[in-house]
């Protein structure tokens, strides 16, 4: 499928993906918040989504009972709520 510009819907998909990782990126690295389009998914399908956005998951863990995952890219993010901080804020600690 095509648009009139000639660009496909996979590269608007890819777009949209750069986009959100951005998103979570700045969020994360400007203090943290609950990220609004992530808390409505339970946590494997957040986990999934997460990846299908391009992230790559160094590891699992569990923080008094909630579920966590670190990025790479140093980026905490709680499989549970959808709160994301950057590595070394006071909740993405093991």
């Amino acid at each position: 499928m095509h648009n009139y510009k000639g660009k496909s819907t996979k590269w608007y998909q890819g777009l949209y993906s750069c986009l959100v990782k951005a998103e979570i990126k700045y969020i994360a690295e400007t203090g943290g918040d609950v990220v609004d389009y992530l808390s409505p998914y339970k946590p494997d399908q957040m986990l999934a989504y997460i990846k299908d956005i391009g992230f790559k998951v160094r590891r699992e863990y569990d923080v008094e009972g909630a579920r966590w995952l670190e990025t790479t890219d140093g980026i905490c993010i709680c499989l549970e709520d959808g709160f994301v901080v950057k590595n070394g804020g006071s909740k993405c600690t093991t």
